[in-house]
């Protein structure tokens, strides 16, 4: 039966503080706690009413029948009450099923949204998600929203404030299998922000953790890499730079990550003298979708015109 109470408890217990995604209280979560403190005050005095009773029997052996009585009563009340918290903790295991369910069917729509680079999407879907995540203690809660608001800084292209976001999260509190992806974000935020060099040890440093991990995603691994290329040409370091993007070329990927990728290939094969390598990298990244297609076309544009960049 102690059991049955702590788990009771975790159930209702940390959700007391926690609000909606505009600090607003969450009402049902609110009625649950509500519901599950009244009745663990009723059922602590339920159990003293059968221990006085009890007590006051053996003490006035003439009032053991009305002490009797008393307590058998407060026995019923104590059996209503358990069945009552039964029921309760089946519709918080019901209610913990539905919002699995459902988180799961959204993080499949927010990576979606992530693919297509469609920030105000991902925003809706990633506040709805936050809805339904399980309590946790603060700074996790923070650390996993902080994670969110990075990523979609980095589809509107906000580099500088992506970077502080992502910085600032302590990549303990997280899940080990979601670090290296962190890690990563924040090594692409560093690199478009300026710090190229920076971002390659970040890179570097996100690739080793992977390569550790066990059963990492081999996409994300690909991921890593193709940030790596990119911090690589924006550094200046065109040779390496074609040397990390080009395998990279014929591996599956978001269309705007293989856009992004395909942008900077160009770049460093522009750079590197081989203008028609150039040209054919920026021909395949135009045709895809994202901000890098359209800085592909344009580049494009001007170097078919005889221009050159």
């Amino acid at each position: 039966m102690t059991r049955f109470f702590r788990r009771l408890l975790r159930r209702t217990g940390d959700e007391r503080d926690r609000g909606d995604d505009e600090g607003r209280p969450n009402a049902p979560r609110a009625a649950q706690v509500r519901l599950r403190d009244w009745l663990d005050r009723l059922m602590k005095a339920s159990v003293l009413v059968v221990v006085l009773a009890m007590l006051a029997s053996m003490a006035w052996p003439s009032a053991r029948p009305l002490m009797l009585e008393i307590a058998v009563g407060a026995v019923g009340v104590l059996l209503l009450e358990l069945l009552v918290l039964g029921a309760l903790l089946l519709w918080f295991e019901i209610d913990a099923a539905r919002r699995t369910r459902e988180a799961r069917s959204l993080n499949d729509a927010y990576r979606d949204a992530f693919a297509r680079g469609d920030a105000d999407a991902a925003d809706a879907i990633a506040r709805r998600i936050a809805e339904l995540q399980p309590p946790a203690p603060p700074r996790v809660t923070e650390a996993r929203e902080s994670v969110g608001i990075g990523e979609r800084l980095l589809l509107r292209q906000d580099w500088a404030a992506a970077r502080d976001v992502l910085s600032s999260i302590d990549r303990k509190l997280l899940e080990a299998a979601q670090r290296p992806g962190v890690l990563n974000n924040l090594a692409y935020a560093t690199a478009q922000a300026g710090d190229p060099d920076g971002a390659i040890a970040l890179a570097e440093r996100a690739l080793a953790e992977a390569e550790r991990a066990r059963d990492y995603p081999p996409d994300k691994v690909l991921n890593i890499r193709g940030t790596r290329g990119i911090a690589l040409s924006l550094a200046g370091r065109h040779e390496e730079a074609v040397a990390a993007l080009a395998p990279l070329l014929e591996a599956r990927a978001a269309p705007h990550a293989a856009a992004t990728r395909g942008f900077y290939l160009g770049s460093s094969l522009w750079t590197l003298a081989r203008r028609d390598d150039a040209r054919r990298e920026w021909r395949r990244a135009a045709s895809l979708t994202g901000p890098f297609a359209i800085r592909a076309r344009e580049r494009l544009a001007a170097t078919e015109d005889g221009g050159a960049s």
